[in-house]
């Protein structure tokens, strides 16, 4: 029974874990994150996040307006200005592991 119980719990952590993942992709007109999407020309600059920024940005810095896309577990980030005056998201804050990386290809 127990053994059957552990089975069951390992797949649904697999599932779950499989099931969340953040995709971000950038090419050269769009910046995607999950099923999120934003032209890059609106796009006004971006800021890496390192684990007590995104710590800050995830809390007291927060403002309501923004675009999330967190995973809890992941410590580093980007946080991605918005510069679209029709759009009222300021920026949009986004977990990622590669996040230097990802504000260099956003960068050029």
């Amino acid at each position: 029974m127990i053994l059957v119980l552990f089975f069951g719990l390992t797949i649904l952590t697999i599932y779950s874990s499989l099931r969340t993942t953040l995709r971000i992709a950038v090419d050269q007109d769009y910046l995607r994150v999950g099923k999120a999407r934003i032209e890059r020309k609106y796009i006004s600059h971006t800021e890496f996040l390192d684990e007590p920024q995104m710590l800050k940005e995830r809390g007291a810095l927060l403002n309501p307006k923004a675009h999330l896309a967190l995973r809890f577990w992941i410590k580093t980030g980007i946080k991605v200005y918005i510069s679209d005056e029709r759009d009222p998201t300021p920026y949009w804050l986004i977990s990622s592991r590669n996040g230097a990386a990802t504000k260099r290809y956003l960068d050029i």
